[in-house]
């Protein structure tokens, strides 16, 4: 009798898809509401002066020198939405994130199906790398800051062009009962065998833990199915589930009758050249480009993953396999040309100085620091020690792995191979953002790796499972790795939670004031990396300042076509320094020197003034003197000015003069 099971299997997919969603809303529950900071300010005010073509600019340095106009698009038709509402803005990252999380959980599953593996293992490998790269404490710049959803909306992009690009070549009819299932297969990852009665004589936590995951996935899990040669739907036993695809007997894809080719067969290339499925992944990659211009290594990633598939049947024609590279290499070349004609350059960006500054001592410190804070919060006053033995620790993991995997299951589990891959695609996702900096200490940077990571997140998987290679120790370690992952999360989203409120307090207070021309004696810039007010303060006067008492006002003009400079700029705030916080008690010393001249002194040791190109130190009304890390002399050549200095103190702007 034929029996129809999607409605339930579409039942337990939205409930699974439903549980990944809520321990990711948990883990950023505490930002959602949280205001906004520093460039925030610069987006919206650009999204509201210029429409959807804002966030061509330069924010740091006012210039057109970006070409991201469908992130334009995105941020525009949020703010049409939200308006100047934050949460709506942390909702539109946050759910760019999940996603991202479900298409690694989809592209760790489809590289799965060469590995010859114990099935379940398998199906563990997508389930952990999609919590994994969901929960990864080095996201948190690129997700909870608003303005760094660049990252976010570009890797979504990115990953769905090439997960779409996998599914013809790994997933055919012949040898998946899982295909028409879609997200079904990959989210029933972590199946049991089917749950025996409670044990009666074994006691201790291992026999609780079992009946738990037993009783869970009972209610939770369908047993999986496969269809009979009449289209029937029939149980799959535990003996099948559970056994290697490699061992004794067992039927593998090739020794079906209805076998055409496996990953490499002739339909599977075929299917390759369906025009929709080609131009969705082409397009999907030209979206990426145009969110942000760091995805330019992409192509490398496809070259890459056709030889990883070339040195498995080395009689698949080489020069057929690289030309499906050809149109992908066309697309960056076509975005190049579209790009030089809007900006009037190839390079834009933060200029030929950072993006072509080929530094190689700063080149050899990323090659230790990126893979090891892929997956490490900043640890703050940690030294190169730290992070060169957790680079070497990492060196050898891998070493280890790859020795372990070729003594158990020899090259034809093509596990090595994989973790290769993974290794070297990496390195691909993160060749463009190899000459800037990512801090060791704190979250400032982080969001150059958030697409590289996405390969991190499988990478672990792979190294797990290989490690571990027992389901249940797996299961355990992995939920281990993922409640540590997410506490940690959650402690690094504290600090963008409290730069939130401290940016809402301080604007307000700079509003209340009753100085027209206050001088701001110093402005926070990060609170332990959050940003707070780098840029955005003038900005977020024009945005909430209903009255405009400081008469901010708004400049566009064209330098060199294509050039064009824009500022929001108010002639009655002075900018004089900018200073670190590490807590939130950290406020300002002031020692008087002598008449007219002030000492001012961070009170905390560990934190540090310094100056950028918006700040102002020589005025008719004063002059910046001896600038220290921990202090600087603020001298008043007009007294009468004393009156309107401002002062930084305990989250809020205060008169020097109370």
């Amino acid at each position: 009798m034929n029996t129809k099971s999607f409605p339930k299997i579409s039942f337990y997919s939205i409930i699974l898809i439903v549980i990944i969603a809520l321990t990711g809303f948990i883990a950023y529950s505490n930002i959602l509401n949280s205001f906004f900071i520093s460039d925030d300010f610069v987006l919206i005010a650009l999204l509201s002066k210029l429409g959807p073509f804002g966030l061509w600019f330069n924010q740091q340095h006012g210039q057109s020198l970006f070409f991201r106009p469908l992130l334009g698009l995105i941020s525009f038709l949020d703010y049409k939405i939200w308006g100047l509402n934050p949460f709506g803005y942390h909702l539109t990252n946050f759910g760019f994130h999940l996603a991202n999380s479900l298409l690694v959980g989809s592209i760790a599953f489809l590289l799965s199906l060469n590995l010859r593996l114990e099935l379940k293992l398998k199906r563990f490998i997508p389930y952990f790398a999609g919590f994994i790269f969901l929960l990864l404490p080095s996201h948190s710049e690129a997700v909870s800051w608003i303005s760094a959803r660049t990252d976010v909306i570009a890797t979504f992009f990115a990953l769905l062009s090439f997960s779409i690009y996998l599914i013809p070549i790994n997933l055919t009819a012949s040898n998946s009962p899982y295909q028409s299932r879609g997200f079904h297969f990959l989210l029933s990852t972590l199946r049991p065998n089917p749950p025996a009665p409670f044990p009666a004589r074994e006691g201790g936590v291992i026999n609780i833990f079992k009946s738990l995951r037993d009783l869970i996935f009972r209610i939770v899990l369908p047993s999986p199915r496969r269809r009979g040669a009449g289209g029937e739907v029939t149980q799959v036993s535990a003996e099948n589930e559970t056994a290697p695809h490699y061992q004794g007997e067992t039927k593998t894809p090739s020794s079906s009758p209805h076998y055409q080719g496996g990953v490499r067969g002739g339909k599977t290339f075929k299917q390759f050249h369906q025009p929709i499925k080609l131009g969705v992944s082409l397009t999907a990659f030209l979206a990426a480009l145009l969110c942000k211009e760091s995805i330019v290594s992409f192509p490398g990633l496809i070259i890459a993953y056709e030889l990883y598939q070339y040195s498995q049947a080395k009689s698949r024609n080489i020069k057929k396999t690289l030309t499906n590279c050809l149109f992908y290499v066309a697309v960056l070349g076509f975005y190049f040309v579209w790009r030089y004609l809007k900006l009037g350059t190839l390079i834009g960006g933060y200029g030929e100085g950072i993006h072509l500054k080929f530094n190689p001592i700063q080149i050899l410190y990323n090659l230790i620091i990126y893979p090891t804070r892929s997956f490490l919060p900043g640890q703050f006053n940690s030294g190169l020690t730290f992070w060169f033995l957790a680079f070497i620790g990492l060196v050898l993991i891998s070493i280890f792995a790859l020795i372990l995997s070729y003594y158990k299951h020899q090259l034809e589990s093509n596990i090595p191979q994989t973790l290769i891959l993974v290794i070297i695609g990496f390195w691909i996702c993160v060749l463009p953002a190899i000459n800037v900096s990512v801090s060791p200490f704190d979250t400032q940077g982080e969001r150059y790796l958030y697409w590289a990571s996405s390969f991190a997140s499988i990478y672990i998987a792979l190294i797990i499972t290989i490690l571990v290679s027992n389901f249940q120790l797996c299961l355990i370690l992995s939920s281990i790795i993922l409640v540590s992952l997410g506490l940690s999360l959650y402690s690094v989203n504290q600090n963008w939670k409290f730069a939130g409120e401290l940016s809402e307090t301080l604007l307000s207070s700079l509003q209340k004031t009753p100085i027209e021309s206050p001088i701001i004696t110093s402005v926070p810039d990060n609170f332990r990396g959050a940003y707070i007010y780098r840029t955005g303060l003038i900005q977020g006067l024009y945005l909430f300042d209903i009255d405009n008492r400081f008469k901010v006002k708004f400049e566009q003009k064209t330098i060199n076509k294509p050039f064009q400079k824009v500022r929001f700029y108010s002639d009655k705030i002075l900018l004089v320094m900018m200073n670190t916080l590490l807590e939130p008690t950290d406020k300002i010393i002031v020692n008087l020197i002598k008449t007219n001249q002030y000492q001012l002194k961070l009170s905390n040791p560990q934190t540090a003034f310094f100056l950028t190109p918006k700040n102002t130190v020589v005025t008719p009304d004063y002059h910046v003197s001896n600038v220290q890390y921990q202090s600087y002399t603020l001298n008043l050549n007009n007294p009468s000015r004393f009156q309107d200095l401002l002062l930084y103190s305990s989250g809020k702007f205060v008169k020097l003069s109370d």
